[in-house]
């Protein structure tokens, strides 16, 4: 009896010590395990940036227009710069004219156009003296801009064109190519783009593979997205036949009209007795249409870390009523109504957090049972 006791607690001890070498009796892997980690605060700027180009048709007919222009331009700008938050280029490219027109009125040579494809105008100011080394487009923190806006734009008068190119100088001036030249530093990605033409002809481009469709999708897949993108065509409208235009184009803007339909832009008579305010409306309507921007803020992994967010414009701080943060979007939205500081002329907007982490920590070693 007692052997067979002694048989039966070696047997036992021997299967304890079989299953011990099993895996199934290993101790379980520890998973990777997750902690918060605070980075330092780090700064994102928000500020909305625009680019707005004109585009100015400067043939004989157009002195008065041009002058016109000018005279308001004021009112165009005070209404989209309400918006303080705005960070805005502001440049003029003259149509472009593949004939140079000899003595006697003719287009003989197309060698010498009036002016560069695509090149903006250096700035001018009241005296005429024309900043050949500064930059050829005006900033907010440019001193006297509207002065200089008001000069520049008057390109003056000159014979012909005879083909008033319209849209051919765009995407042009807005090149890698002339960035790196005349144009450094007007034209950036991430702005809102504005072009605005003003002509009493039509586009009378030469180029047969540039209808208006196309230079509208062209322009468009330029800029990468519809939705940063505005125009504005200050014509001679073909319903308008009071409205006198170029006698070029005689039956109305056909093209051009073509093309501001297809982009869905504001267009504004010549002839409108009210000139200045209409400006002024399209201004205001352009600030309007600027969408907001969508940041990347790496770290925030839910609504709850918004008590991380400090929106800033320069060393003004905005209450938490001022704006809202879209978590799932991660987008910030500033109040149409927010009170900003006058005195902060060249401020930026930026966000700044503390971002939030994970963290992943070393996985423990497997230890077995003995």
């Amino acid at each position: 009896m007692i052997m067979k006791k002694t048989m039966f607690l070696i047997l036992v001890a021997l299967l304890v010590g079989c299953k011990a070498q099993s895996p199934k009796l290993e101790a379980p892997v520890a998973p990777y395990e997750a902690s918060a980690v605070a980075a330092d605060v780090q700064k994102v700027d928000i500020t909305p940036k625009v680019d707005i180009l004109f585009v100015v048709d400067y043939s004989l007919s157009m002195g008065k227009h041009q002058m016109n222009l000018a005279r308001n331009i004021k009112k165009f700008v005070d209404e989209f710069s309400k918006n303080k938050l705005l960070d805005f280029h502001i440049g003029v490219a003259p149509i472009y004219d593949h004939c140079h027109f000899d003595a006697d009125g003719l287009c003989r040579d197309k060698t010498q156009p009036n002016f560069l494809l695509g090149h903006l105008m250096p700035l001018k100011n009241t005296k005429g003296e024309v900043d050949t080394a500064g930059p050829r487009f005006v900033t907010k923190s440019t001193p006297n801009y509207l002065e200089l806006l008001y000069n520049t734009l008057l390109i003056g008068e000159f014979g012909g064109p005879q083909f008033e190119e319209m849209f051919i100088p765009v995407l042009p001036a807005l090149s890698p190519e002339l960035a790196k030249g005349p144009n450094k530093d007007f034209y950036r990605q991430d702005a809102y783009l504005i072009v605005v033409f003003i002509t009493d002809g039509d586009d009378s481009s030469t180029d047969p593979n540039l209808n208006p469709v196309e230079f509208a999708d062209n322009l468009i897949a330029f800029k990468g997205s519809r939705a940063k993108l505005s125009v504005v065509g200050v014509i001679a409208p073909s319903s308008e036949k009071s409205c006198v235009k170029d006698p070029g184009a005689a039956h109305g803007p056909v093209r051009m009209e073509k093309f501001l339909q297809y982009v869905g832009a504001d267009v504004l008579s010549l002839c409108n007795p009210h000139f200045g305010d209409a400006l002024g409306v399209i201004g205001r309507n352009i600030a309007a249409k600027i969408p907001s921007q969508v940041i990347p803020l790496t770290g925030i992994r839910d609504s709850a870390r918004t008590k991380k967010f400090r929106v800033m414009f320069g060393t003004q701080e905005l209450p938490v009523t001022a704006w809202s943060y879209d978590s799932e979007r991660s987008e910030v939205t500033i109040n149409s109504d927010t009170v900003l500081d006058d005195s902060q002329k060249d401020a930026k907007l930026v966000i700044d957090f503390t971002s939030v982490t994970t963290k992943n920590l070393v996985r423990h070693k497997v230890k077995k049972i003995n």
